[in-house]
């Protein structure tokens, strides 16, 4: 008999409610795997294991708990109308989810309807009205949210020498302050559920690059809004998890293309005119490489993890590539070197290597 758990409880435990199987395991076993543990009915899984190229879905590292995607209460998800945040929305429907996917175009919204499972709302971010009248609706509707992906986003690439206030602000607007106001209007309904908050944060808010500098300063504060609300919460069992993809296939680049292009007629530069200059140059082919990019499946993935398995992580580095993931590291060690670096209370190459498996140990046991 096969098992019918969806390819993305592949090595997890998954409460199948179409069996009645609570916890059943999956493991390798010949290239296939081999329900056991708690799975009395015999039956075989039919993903495809590591060993024939199927890569362990997160949450792998050590098995635990699924929650049932369709009975732990439903699901809101920002920015939900391309891109990322329409995989998730894909995703949490075919999982028999109950989705309120929110979107600011009727023509968007109109597509999302399509989708089983799935309430498509109309929701500006950057409004706080709206943001309490869908946290109305809920608590009408459902009474509870299990869980709160906050997704919306915009990005672009300038100098930051040739960025007004008003640019920053606009940013922040969408990508800080519209994750506030959706989490302060949810906040009470998650609480009651006891359940997540997922914010897309990105590679990028935990490095920096050149000319990227608006966007990274956003989502490095969305790294911090993040922690400091996994804290405060932690009392009411509420998990927060951080996704950070790296470069998958989505509009941000054509997005952010058309807010350059716009700002390039508002904003003369007056320092870095050759750097504005190859900026837009570049956009076109930008836009044609973004195309070509792996679709955003692993984010997907970490979004499913961090809402229903029992044990979530905090961070989500989901990369396509390794080398993204190495750039991360070793942007991230320099700063960590150069805070250390000339301090009077810093440490030799050999206590830090010392402190850094102690922090590794502690993290393992948390």
């Amino acid at each position: 008999m096969e098992c019918v758990a969806p390819t993305g409880y592949c090595y997890c435990r998954y409460h199948c409610r179409q069996r009645g199987v609570l916890n059943v395991q999956l493991e390798e076993t010949g290239g296939t795997g081999q329900a056991i543990d708690d799975c009395r009915q015999g039956f075989r899984c039919n993903i495809p294991s590591k060993s024939q190229g199927h890569e362990p879905q997160f949450g792998s590292g050590e098995i635990g708990a699924m929650i049932d995607p369709a009975s732990c209460g439903p699901v809101l998800v920002t920015g939900a109308s391309t891109g990322i945040g329409k995989a998730i929305t894909e995703a949490l429907s075919q999982r028999e989810c109950e989705v309120y996917a929110t979107a600011r175009k009727d023509a968007d919204l109109k597509k999302l309807r399509k989708l089983n499972h799935v309430n498509a709302v109309k929701l500006d971010v950057t409004n706080l009205q709206d943001a309490k009248r869908l946290a109305s609706r809920i608590r009408k509707e459902e009474g509870r949210l299990h869980g709160l992906v906050n997704n919306a986003g915009i990005g672009v690439l300038w100098p930051l020498a040739e960025t007004e206030v008003e640019d920053l602000h606009s940013m922040f607007d969408v990508n800080v302050y519209g994750v506030h106001r959706v989490t302060r209007s949810m906040l009470p309904l998650v609480i009651k559920s006891r359940g997540r908050i997922v914010n897309i944060s990105s590679v990028v808010g935990l490095c920096s690059m050149p000319f990227l500098g608006a966007y990274e300063m956003s989502k490095h504060a969305i790294e911090a809004y993040s922690d400091a609300l996994s804290a405060e919460l932690d009392k009411y069992h509420v998990k927060v998890s951080i996704i950070e993809p790296g470069n998958f296939r989505s509009m941000i680049v054509k997005n952010a293309s058309s807010i350059a292009r716009s700002m390039a007629v508002t904003h003369q530069p007056t320092i870095m005119k050759s750097e504005v200059k190859d900026i837009l140059a570049g956009y076109g082919g930008d836009v044609k490489e973004c195309e070509k990019r792996s679709p955003p499946n692993k984010v997907v993935n970490a979004v499913i993890d961090a809402l229903f398995s029992e044990t979530p992580r905090r961070r989500y580095v989901v990369v396509p590539k390794e080398e993204e993931y190495f750039l991360a590291l070793e942007l991230m060690m320099n700063r960590m070197i150069q805070a250390n670096e000339g301090n009077e209370y810093g440490l030799s190459r050999k206590l830090m290597h010392t402190f850094m498996d102690e922090a590794w140990s502690k993290l393992q046991k948390s």
